[in-house]
C-alpha cells in the first residue's frame, strides 16, 4: 500500500495487477511494474472528471494541456456514487474522525467526515 500511495495509485490498481501478492507485505526483493499511463477521458472544457469504474479523478487544468490524476474512493452497491454534471461552488477544509454513531439505520464502519 505504501508503494501505491507513493505513486498516487489506488489499492485496486495494484491488487488487480498483482492478485497473488500480499498488498501489505510484498516479498523482499520483488520487482513491480508501476502502472502510470491512463487513457484520458474526452472533455469539452477544463475541469474535474471522475471515472467511477477506474476509481480515478482527472483534473484538466485551465488553458493548458496538463492533467493531474488521483485515485478516489467511490460508493458501494447500496450507496452508489451520484453521477451527472456538477459544479464546485465552495471549498472547505475537512476533518476526518472515526465514530460508531448511527446515521439512519446504517452503522458507520468507516471514518465520518465533518466540517470544521
Amino acid at each position: 500500500m505504501d508503494i501505491a500511495r507513493f505513486y498516487d495509485l489506488g489499492f485496486n490498481e495494484m491488487a488487480d495487477l498483482y492478485p497473488e501478492m500480499d498488498p501489505w507485505l510484498p516479498r523482499p526483493g520483488s520487482t513491480l511494474v508501476i502502472p502510470s499511463l491512463w487513457i484520458l477521458p474526452k472533455i469539452k472544457k477544463p475541469g474535474i472528471v471522475i471515472n467511477v469504474a477506474e476509481m480515478r479523478l482527472y483534473y484538466f487544468l485551465n488553458h493548458s494541456r496538463k492533467v493531474r490524476t488521483f485515485p478516489v474512493a467511490v460508493g458501494q452497491c447500496l450507496w452508489p456514487s451520484p453521477t451527472g454534471n456538477f459544479r464546485v461552488i465552495e471549498k472547505l477544509e475537512l476533518t476526518i474522525i472515526k465514530s460508531m454513531l448511527y446515521i439512519g439505520l446504517r452503522p458507520l464502519e468507516q471514518p465520518v467526515i465533518l466540517m470544521r
